[in-house]
């Protein structure tokens, strides 16, 4: 009798073990309400500037949901601004591009990419290729991108002068 009980009371032990573990595996995961909330905090901090908090909340939603390519797209362009997460922003913004290939401002922010990890001559290509085809209404991020097109040139001759 006593074998029983003890194997019962083991069973009932891993039993228990399981479902805390099952239990804990789930704390901290986004539900769709927690992820819409984080959502619109995000892009609150992406429309003040504070990239590197709005980097923190679509790299969560990103978590949340591999699949949405607004997530991967904005985690990309927010990684692009934190020096450890410059080539991850290179990875995120080059599947986006692959996945949707017609959104012609993805070339700009891969051109940002290529840039801050001093790819210079795939980020002027890149900018050249987003003037050249962006729509007439995106004038301001078309100056933008004629200026940071610039700058990669100039980066180029001051680091080939350097070395």
């Amino acid at each position: 009798m006593k074998i029983k009980e003890s194997l019962r009371l083991l069973t009932f032990l891993l039993l228990l073990i399981s479902v805390n573990a099952y239990s804990q595996s789930d704390e901290g995961a986004l539900t769709k309400k927690d992820a819409k909330k984080m959502l619109e905090l995000a892009e609150q901090d992406f429309e003040e500037n504070n990239f590197l908090d709005a980097l923190d909340k679509f790299s969560q939603l990103h978590e949340f949901d591999k699949k949405d390519l607004y997530y991967k797209l904005m985690y990309g362009i927010c990684a692009t601004y934190d020096p450890n997460q410059k080539e991850k922003a290179l990875t995120l913004l080059e599947e986006v591009k692959q996945e949707n290939a017609e959104y012609t401002i993805i070339n700009f922010y891969l051109a940002k990419a290529y840039a801050v990890n001093y790819n210079f001559d795939k980020a002027i290509e890149l900018f050249n290729f987003y003037v050249n085809s962006a729509p007439a209404d995106e004038a301001e991020q078309i100056r933008i991108a004629n200026q940071m097109m610039q700058n990669a040139r100039s980066a180029k001759e001051i680091l080939a002068d350097t070395i």
